[in-house]
């Protein structure tokens, strides 16, 4: 290719490699922390690795194998396994850090090494690795045919311009993942201090010197020390006027707040079972993290025929099936359709928003995950009969709507951050496969990516 660009193969300009006389680690050797252990479920397709689920390794072990040790610029593919040939960037992400065995590390690149990482993840630099995968029960790829890999190189100014674009499209999407973080953070921390914590009721009991039930003491101690370490006074940190300044005890819920209520969900809900029938409804799936559309999860449609899947509107609980807990969410869009064997229950959501029941639900499990009965299918389903038995909490719905301004101040926010993240999405992705291909100039890019930034 003309201006520079070479054609080279990744071998010759690169370092490959995964572990070397290593078996790699037993659960004996893991540790609450210390050298981090990079595996499949960190590496996704992304320059940024993915945080959750990390293992920490004994700094023994970790020292057993240096070839293997991670450091700036190593890009990270998954060798074998469901994401065989998903890929990440190591930008020092920690101190020190490894990889399992089900990861190869391509080093020592010739190069920009975020320029490759970028090309590896492109449409075709994703082909060209899927193409070198072998084994059918277990994909596999492995070292000597990935050394193989044919691309053209540019220049090292064209790289690093490349880099930078791409770089900081990505980097602005990834702060906006990071603050959207922080919002729903802020929003369930403010959700557990009123509802659940119930610090503003005990920072009014304690300004009106009344007596807290010994069950409560736990909480009173902590919010003490909040209160303490951030040298606050429990006065003017909350609207505390619209909140008591005593408890109550009930059957299921423990103490609540007085005038507050707790309502069995019989009172407030009614199973439906409509069933879809000839009309179109988009597929959601209920997972143990929620109500999802379908088609984010599963290539698969519930049935050939969706005549006998279940309608579902907005506002409605939806349980599905799970061997280890609850598996629930609540529709928050305006309709759609499950399989026939969840069960789904209309909310009155004049009482309760339906973000409130989910959240509730969720920071209380011991009580409704013990709604699960043994199923005739493989896994648990839910008692209706111990579902409509069992309660949730009902505040005044003047504090509801305080929270919910708050809230829906946060939605605002979120919802914002992810349309600006799938413009940008869709405009890296564009210019993406433009770029590495030489098709598209690096000004017209920087240019693009400018204007979307601004």
């Amino acid at each position: 290719m003309s201006n520079g660009w070479k054609e080279v193969e990744l071998g010759q300009v690169s370092t490959i490699k995964g572990r070397v006389g290593w078996k790699g680690y037993k659960k004996t050797d893991l540790r609450d922390s210390g050298p981090v252990v990079i595996g499949g479920s960190n590496v996704k397709n992304s320059v940024y690795l993915n945080r959750t689920e990390l293992k920490y390794l004994s700094i023994e072990k970790y020292e057993e194998s240096p070839e293997i040790m991670l450091k700036k610029g190593d890009v990270l593919v998954v060798q074998r396994g469901n994401g065989v040939g998903d890929i990440s960037y190591y930008n020092a992400d920690f101190e020190k850090a490894t990889i399992n065995p089900t990861m190869i590390i391509i080093s020592d690149f010739q190069g920009l090494s975020k320029y490759l990482a970028y090309y590896l993840l492109s449409k075709k630099g994703k082909g060209q690795l899927l193409s070198l995968v072998s084994g059918s029960s277990i994909p596999a790829l492995y070292q000597k045919p990935l050394a193989t890999l044919s691309f053209n190189l540019p220049p090292l100014p064209i790289q690093q311009a490349i880099a930078h674009i791409l770089g900081t499209l990505d980097d602005k999407i990834e702060l906006n993942r990071q603050m959207n973080q922080t919002l729903e953070a802020m929003a369930q921390a403010l959700f557990k201090s009123w509802f659940v914590d119930f610090d503003p009721v005990i920072d009014n009991a304690l300004l009106a010197g009344h007596a807290l039930p010994t069950a409560l003491q736990p909480k009173v101690d902590k919010r003490l020390m909040v209160l303490k370490n951030k040298n606050l006074e429990p006065r003017n940190i909350f609207p505390s006027n619209s909140f008591p300044d005593e408890f109550q005890e009930t059957r299921i819920l423990g103490y609540i707040p007085k005038y507050w209520q707790e309502v069995d969900f019989e009172k407030l809900t009614t199973e439906s079972k409509e069933k879809v029938g000839d009309r179109e409804f988009k597929e959601y799936s209920s997972t143990n993290d929620g109500l999802f559309p379908r088609e984010l999860t599963f290539n698969k449609r519930l049935a050939k025929s969706s005549s006998k899947n279940k309608v579902i509107r907005f506002g409605d609980i939806v349980f599905g099936m799970s061997r280890k807990v609850l598996n629930f969410g609540v529709m928050e869009t305006e309709s759609g359709s499950v399989s026939s064997a969840y069960k789904v229950f209309n909310f009155d959501i004049e009482q309760l928003p339906i973000t409130f029941v989910n959240d509730y639900m969720r920071m209380r499990p011991h009580i409704y995950f013990s709604m699960l009965k043994p199923s005739s299918r493989e896994g648990q389903s839910l008692s209706v009969g111990h579902f409509k038995k069992t309660p949730i909490l009902v505040p005044p719905k003047n504090i509801v709507t305080q929270f919910q301004t708050i809230y829906l101040g946060y939605k605002e926010r979120i919802e914002r951050n992810n349309h600006q993240t799938q413009t940008l999405t869709h405009l890296r992705d564009t210019l993406l496969p433009q770029l590495i291909s030489g098709k598209l100039s690096v000004p017209e890019a920087m240019l693009a990516a400018e204007k979307a930034l601004d």
